[in-house]
C-alpha cells in the first residue's frame, strides 16, 4: 500500500527521518521491521520549516529553524543547520565533527532547499544560493546567484533535465550558466496577476 505525507520524506539505509507533521515540528524516525516505530530525535533542532539531505555527504539539514535545541527558542526563518557526517543524530558543532549551521543574509525567509546533480540550492524570498561542500572547518560555503530572483515557495520548484526551474513573485526562472535567468512569460497576466502568493 502506498503512503502519502504532506511532508518531506529521508530515507537514510532502513531508516526513514521526516520532520513531524505539525508546522514548525522536529524530526522523527521511522524503522518498519518487525512493528513500526516511531522515535523523535531529541537531538536535532525541535523546530523547522523543512528538512533536506545531501546525498553526497549523508548530512540532514534542518531550515528555517532553532539556533538551539531548547523549546522556547527563537525559529530563525533563514537559519540552515546540519548534522555531522553520517549521524543524524550529532547536531552540536566541535572539532572532532561536520555539524554546523549558517545564517542566509538575504531575504527573509528560506523557501526551498533542492538537490541538483554536483550541487545544491538554496531559495529565499529574494535570492537563490548555490550550497557546497568545502570540507572543515566552515563545511558548507553559501554563494548567492542572484538577487530578485527567489521562489515563492517549496512546490514552486522543478527539475528538467537536471536543470532546475522555479517561479519567483513575479517571473519564472531557471539556472543557465550557473545563474538564474529569467524565462519568457507570454501568460503572465493571467499567471502572476491571478496568483495567490500564500498558497504558492
Amino acid at each position: 500500500p502506498w503512503i502519502v505525507m504532506p511532508f518531506p520524506v529521508v530515507a537514510i539505509g532502513k531508516l526513514t527521518v521526516f520532520p513531524d507533521a505539525r508546522p514548525c515540528a522536529g524530526i522523527v524516525t521511522v524503522t518498519a521491521e518487525a512493528l513500526v516505530t516511531v522515535a523523535n530525535v531529541g537531538t536535532a533542532p525541535p523546530f523547522n520549516n523543512g528538512i533536506f539531505v545531501s546525498s553526497s555527504k549523508q548530512q540532514l539539514f534542518c531550515w528555517g529553524s532553532t539556533a538551539h535545541n531548547t523549546i522556547g527558542d527563537y525559529l530563525d526563518p533563514m537559519l540552515i543547520r546540519w548534522s555531522d557526517i553520517s549521524d543524524y543524530t550529532q547536531w552540536t558543532p566541535a572539532v572532532s565533527n561536520q555539524a554546523g549551521s549558517f545564517r542566509l543574509p538575504n531575504g527573509s525567509q528560506i523557501t526551498a532547499i533542492l538537490a541538483v546533480y554536483g550541487q545544491n540550492y538554496v531559495w529565499t524570498d529574494t535570492c537563490v544560493y548555490s550550497m557546497q561542500y568545502i570540507q572543515f572547518p566552515l563545511v558548507w560555503g553559501f554563494q548567492p546567484l542572484g538577487l530578485n530572483v527567489g521562489a515563492v515557495g517549496p512546490h514552486s520548484i522543478g527539475i528538467l533535465g537536471g536543470i532546475p526551474f522555479w517561479r519567483g513573485p513575479n517571473q519564472f526562472f531557471t539556472m543557465a550558466g550557473g545563474a538564474p535567468v529569467q524565462i519568457e512569460c507570454p501568460v503572465w497576466d493571467q499567471v502572476f496577476v491571478n496568483a495567490d502568493p500564500v498558497r504558492a
